[in-house]
């Protein structure tokens, strides 16, 4: 198959959809598909990958067209939100390509929606001007939703993102783990104590509850600073691993009143993330509901648990006991913190039915052939 994906990319955004997309490239290549990746908002400069890269410069619109044109894709595998969505559909249609929309967010299944906005502190001008921004990006959204009806498929991440009256021919495939290199202490992905960057102690272990994720609205990493506060009795570190994506935030882990037991390690590389996740005690989560966290699938293949301040994505945490979620409530994310930190057997029982469900649910090429079984179907079903 020639499969044209769609998407910002991971060299030169740490995000959780550059991430799988180019997860779900290198499989599809080693699987013997032609693969061509379509990098929208190119930056300069590319490792080498074993897909093609196709820079979208210019305008969108008409980028897209000429890579439609050029690569003659029979598949569009679209990760890319719905910006574009509508036109670009249009276009695929046009072309003869299959178009595959796969979720990566709430919003993309919300027909009025749009994320928090950067700089809490912009004046108040720029504050109006970035909301008035945000309302011409929920338009604009509700206008693109009219093209979820018209797509070929629809990937979703969990069973809980599925409509009540879905139509159309869908699937859920969960995220996939990175492969496993080689065994570590935990049975997860390898850790790489050498290339663990700025902050990430090799030497003695210290006991620390990890929070992972980009500083930014979204994320509330003010949380996670209170629960170091909370929790300093306990004498566990709380470290935090994330790019500063919100200037604002830049006084959070600056500040002078910082908590003692805290400790910001700035932008972690994979590799050096996986060493942070294959020692820490949990993974402690205060984001906002969004797709599926990367992070907690990362602290799976490494059988950490997940405490979780306000997600649990399809209900997963609870249905398979591999993590705690408190449903938006503060005390009772503290509770369950504490009760991890204290709680060596829960952890460890936690930690087997994670790596458990990473390797039934997130094994890359598992979930790579369901996907590859799914465009196969789209092609063989012919014209809408």
């Amino acid at each position: 198959m020639r499969i044209l994906i769609v998407n910002r990319h991971i060299d030169h955004i740490a995000g959780g959809s550059e991430t799988q997309c180019h997860e779900i490239a290198t499989a599809l290549a080693a699987r013997g598909h032609e693969v061509v990746y379509a990098v929208c908002r190119p930056q300069a400069g590319h490792r080498m990958h074993p897909y093609e890269i196709h820079p979208l410069r210019g305008r969108f619109g008409a980028a897209f067209e000429r890579a439609l044109a050029e690569v003659r894709p029979q598949i569009v595998y679209w990760r890319f939100n719905k910006r574009h969505l509508l036109r670009s559909v249009l276009g695929a249609r046009r072309s003869g390509a299959k178009f595959v929309f796969a979720v990566s967010h709430v919003n993309d299944l919300r027909p009025f929606a749009a994320k928090p906005f950067r700089a809490a502190e912009l004046g108040p001008l720029r504050r109006s001007a970035r909301a008035l921004g945000r309302a011409r990006i929920a338009a604009s959204g509700a206008v693109n939703h009219l093209a979820l009806r018209l797509v070929d498929g629809i990937v979703y991440q969990h069973a809980g993102q599925i409509p009540a009256r879905a139509t159309g021919r869908h699937v859920v495939i969960h995220n996939c783990a990175r492969p496993v290199r080689a065994p570590d202490g935990a049975g997860g992905v390898a850790s790489a104590a050498d290339g663990a960057g700025p902050g990430v102690d090799t030497g003695m272990p210290q006991r620390y509850v990890l929070w992972a994720a980009n500083l930014k609205q979204s994320k509330n990493p003010e949380e996670f600073v209170r629960l170091a506060a909370d929790l300093e009795h306990t004498g566990v570190e709380f470290r935090m691993a994330g790019e500063i994506q919100d200037r604002a935030y830049r006084r959070l882990v600056e500040s002078d009143g910082l908590p003692r037991n805290f400790r910001y390690l700035g932008h972690q590389p994979r590799d050096a993330l996986d060493a942070l996740m294959s020692r820490c005690l949990l993974l402690a989560h205060t984001c906002d509901p969004e797709g599926f966290p990367n992070v907690f699938i990362q602290a799976w293949s490494h059988g950490k648990p997940v405490a979780s301040l306000r997600f649990d994505p399809g209900a997963l945490l609870a249905k398979h006991g591999i993590g705690l979620c408190a449903g938006g409530d503060y005390a009772s994310f503290r509770a369950d913190v504490e009760r991890l930190i204290s709680d060596e057997a829960l952890r460890e029982t936690i930690g087997r039915r994670a790596l458990a469900f990473v390797r039934e649910h997130c094994d890359r090429e598992r979930n790579v052939a369901r996907l590859e079984a799914f465009f196969a179907e789209l092609l063989a079903a012919g014209a809408p």
